[in-house]
């Protein structure tokens, strides 16, 4: 499983994870949040699996801060 913080276009943050292709969205602020959380696997695996919101690549690029 690949995850990463990106920094959005509006200045925020968001945890997403890679699915084939498509970097996906996840409901935490940065990865930091996601790997605080219990059963952080399962949650990702869900939000993939309901379909979650693509990252628009053209708009983001990677926080250059490791967590």
């Amino acid at each position: 499983m690949r995850l990463c913080t990106v920094r959005l276009s509006d200045g925020g943050t968001n945890a997403a994870a890679l699915n084939s292709d498509r970097w996906i969205r996840l409901p935490f602020s940065d990865v930091g949040a996601l790997l605080r959380e219990d059963h952080w696997r399962q949650r990702v695996q869900d939000v993939i699996a309901a379909g979650g919101q693509d990252v628009d690549s053209e708009t983001i690029t990677t926080a250059p801060a490791p967590v």
